[in-house]
Formats: structure tokens, C-alpha cells, sequence
């Protein structure tokens, strides 16, 4: 049976310790795990994934979800990722960003990997100032 480390520890400010290691020995132990499942895992199990998207996140599966999901998902909702946009300097910039200001730890071997998966399936779109409105049932109003 394979056991696989998917949450890594704490190397956000907002979240604790809960024991006596220092918090750099956690995020270079968590960042060793995580390339065990990188390795283990690239991409979601079919099971889980619907066209295209990972069911239970709602990433899109494709190469480094996992890497995504288990180092973002440590510190804040998936929801920031899927709801922006960005080119891959762009992300690179949020990354730095996170690391000055929020505690993000050094991704290492995985930030490329990470940066190529963001590019990638959360690149900017043209969609001009809003999205379309799709799916709505219009009627006509009656006097």
C-alpha cells in the first residue's frame, strides 16, 4: 500500500506550529513530501476528474495540479487561484509577492513546474471588460 504525505506543513504566518520543530525544518520536510507525490502523482485520478476539471477543487487536471493544490491550498482557498489570471510573469510576480509579504516558502524544484501549470491553464483571457452572460433564460416582460 502507498501512503502519500498530501498536506504540508505550516509555513504560512497565519497558522501554527503544533510541535517542537522549527517552522524552516517543517517547510523543507513538507517540501520534500510534496515531491514525493509529484513524483507519485502528476495528475488527479480519473475518478475524480470531469472534464477535464478535478472534481473536488475544481482545478483543471492537467500536469502539476497536484503540485498547486498542496502548496496553495495550505494557505489559502483554491478559489484564488481559479479566479485569477495571469501570464507567467505575472504569477511569478504573486509568488514573490507571498514569499516577501505572506510566508510562502521557497518552492525550490517545484516553482517551475507550478509556474508552468498556472501559465498554462490560468493564462489571461480576452474577454474584453466582462464575460459574456451565458446560460440565463430571458423573457419578455408583459405590461
Amino acid at each position: 500500500m502507498l501512503w502519500l504525505f498530501l498536506m504540508v506543513g505550516s509555513g504560512c504566518q497565519s497558522q501554527s506550529s503544533t510541535n517542537d520543530q522549527q517552522p524552516e525544518a517543517q517547510v523543507v520536510e513538507s517540501a520534500m513530501a510534496i515531491d514525493s507525490v509529484a513524483q507519485a502523482l502528476s495528475v488527479a485520478p480519473d475518478s475524480q476528474v470531469v472534464n477535464g476539471i478535478h472534481v473536488p477543487t475544481g482545478l483543471v487536471a492537467d500536469d502539476g495540479y497536484l503540485l498547486v493544490r498542496n502548496n496553495c491550498s495550505n494557505c489559502h482557498s483554491l478559489d484564488l487561484v481559479k479566479n485569477k489570471r495571469a501570464s507567467l510573469e505575472g504569477w511569478l510576480a504573486t509568488i514573490r509577492w507571498m514569499q516577501q509579504t505572506q510566508g510562502l516558502w521557497d518552492l525550490g524544484k517545484n516553482e517551475k513546474p507550478i509556474l508552468d501549470y498556472l501559465a498554462k491553464n490560468y493564462a489571461p483571457e480576452d474577454t474584453g471588460r466582462r464575460r459574456q452572460l451565458t446560460g440565463i433564460e430571458w423573457y419578455i416582460l408583459e405590461e
